[in-house]
């Protein structure tokens, strides 16, 4: 995944990877632990707008777990950013927190790495200090030996068919949320269109070149919400079929109905593109 990561990052910011070749096998979700790698990443971005250095490394650890010694296997995130002070550190992992300005996060990158490592039976050390750098160093026990494959799995041929051509447009207020949906979706083969809120989905859409196949919204943005969008849709897009998508549950404070399609954050890559294709062939309502 290193390509994608590079590709987050962007220019002013570099990535260094330093990966031992003696690592030992984890028993863990590749789909999840793509995903804790990136937020990770795009946190050490923010973390330094004028641009920096981002270092990824794998090492192996021997650490004391229920009174023996066991193996792990490390993956330590460092950035020479802005770092943290005590208060802001002890608070990181806590759904919704975020130290950025309205509309740039939602708080939840954090506490998905947290909850996909605690799922690996991991742990996570941080070490920060205001104007200092981050390091996020997280330890996963080494599978057991009697369970590790001889041979590689064939590939699931699941992933072949979650691929597909039609064209989605994106409309997520959260930079950092949008941009990891539009590469999802890229790798795999779609067409993507983007937008920060409401307003600008529908000028996207009346200036493409062809309609959309799927339009994937957010419930609040500025200016103007997935529900609005949604009427609007309805009015000059009806065949656009569409899917929200939020951090409350479906349903609640009368946000959006039951029977919408709904996918709740925080979420995985492998999960957006099960419900993007589960949207895409299902019948027309």
């Amino acid at each position: 995944i290193e390509p994608m990561q590079r590709r987050i990052v962007g220019e002013r910011v570099s990535l260094v990877a330093d990966l031992s070749p003696d690592v030992p096998l984890v028993r863990a979700d590749a789909g999840g632990l793509e995903q804790v790698i990136t937020n990770l990443v795009v946190n050490a971005r923010d973390a330094m707008p004028g641009g920096g250095t981002i270092r990824i490394q794998t090492t192996v650890e021997t650490r004391d777990a229920d009174g023996a010694h066991a193996e792990f296997a490390v993956l330590t995130v460092v950035d020479d950013g802005f770092g943290m002070d005590e208060a802001t550190r002890a608070r990181i992992f806590e759904p919704f927190f975020t130290t950025k300005p309205p509309g740039q996060g939602t708080g939840l990158g954090l506490s998905v790495v947290y909850g996909i490592v605690k799922q690996c039976g991991g742990s996570i050390a941080v070490e920060s200090a205001d104007g200092e750098g981050t390091e996020f160093r997280i330890f996963l026990p080494a599978a057991p030996a009697e369970s590790v494959p001889t041979a590689r799995p064939p590939a699931a041929p699941e992933v072949a068919t979650l691929e597909g051509h039609e064209t989605v447009l994106v409309a997520e207020d959260d930079d950092g949320i949008r941009m990891l949906m539009r590469i999802t979706l890229e790798r795999h083969c779609y067409r993507v269109l983007e937008a920060a809120n409401g307003a600008e989905a529908i000028a996207a859409l009346e200036g493409a070149a062809a309609p959309a196949d799927l339009v994937i919204t957010d419930v609040v943005m500025p200016r103007l919400g997935g529900v609005g969008l949604a009427q609007s849709l309805a009015l000059r897009h009806p065949g656009t079929k569409l899917l929200y998508i939020s951090g409350y549950p479906a349903g609640s404070e009368s946000i959006i109905a039951d029977d919408v399609h709904y996918l709740a954050k925080p979420f995985t890559p492998m999960d957006l593109l099960r419900k993007v294709r589960e949207v895409l062939d299902a019948p027309e309502r």
